[in-house]
Formats: structure tokens, C-alpha cells, sequence
């Protein structure tokens, strides 16, 4: 997820700057490798996290459910934010930017926050204590 994301919001604010239909070309390819990435690796990592036993199976449904919500108001309520920001600035670069400003504190948020992140910190802070002693 976190790759994917470092692709996208790397490639969007770019987009604007394009003056040749190659270079759009070019973005859009990477693009369309970051979106492939992202586009199945929440669904896979819940599935993942949410097998195992029974009850964690039982809220897997539940799970998947919301992760399609928010990424359908997300694209609903995103799509109207950064229109409504073109059609204030007048430009193109700042919705960009900030869709990408937003993918990237997303991005960040979940590498710091996900499970393995969060247990792989624990394990070493709480073996480097149990080695000081």
C-alpha cells in the first residue's frame, strides 16, 4: 500500500506541468502502475488481517464493506473539493497538490499505524528493554 501511494501522489502533482502529450504518456504509465497496486492491496490486506479464527473471519465482511464506502465518498467528496478549488484558483496545480498532499499523509498515517508496523515497534522496544537489564 505504502509504495503505491508514494507512486501516485508523486506522479499527480505533475500532471499539470505536462506540455507534451508523450510526457502525459510517460506519467500516466506510472501512474497506472501505482493505481494497479493500490487498487487491490487494501482489499488483499484486510482479507489478511481479518483470517485466522472465527470471529476475526465474522468482521471481515464488515471490513471490506467500509473500506468500499470510504472510497466511494472519498471519490465523490474529493472529486467536488478539488473542482470547486480549480474553479477558485483558477489553476490546476493546487487541487493537485493537495490531492496528492492528502494521498501522501494517508499513505504515511497507515505506514506508522498498521499492524505489522505497529507490533514490529513494540517487539523491538520491548526486546532492546528486556536487554538492558
Amino acid at each position: 500500500i505504502v509504495p503505491a501511494v508514494a507512486i501516485i501522489a508523486s506522479i499527480v502533482p505533475m500532471i499539470p506541468h505536462v506540455s507534451h502529450i508523450n510526457e502525459l504518456y510517460g506519467l500516466m504509465l506510472v501512474y497506472s502502475v501505482g493505481s494497479t497496486m493500490l487498487g487491490t492491496s487494501p482489499t488483499a490486506y484486510i482479507a489478511d488481517i481479518h483470517s485466522g479464527s472465527t470471529e476475526k473471519e465474522e468482521r471481515r465482511s464488515q471490513a471490506l464493506a467500509m473500506l468500499r464506502s470510504g472510497g466511494d465518498v472519498g471519490l465523490m467528496a474529493g472529486s467536488g473539493l478539488l473542482g470547486f478549488l480549480t474553479y477558485q484558483t483558477g489553476s490546476f496545480v493546487v487541487p493537485m497538490c493537495t490531492a496528492s498532499v492528502i494521498l501522501a499523509v494517508s499513505g504515511i498515517n497507515f505506514a506508522f499505524n498498521a499492524r505489522e508496523t505497529v507490533h514490529a515497534h513494540s517487539h523491538t522496544h520491548t526486546h532492546t528493554h528486556k536487554t538492558k537489564h
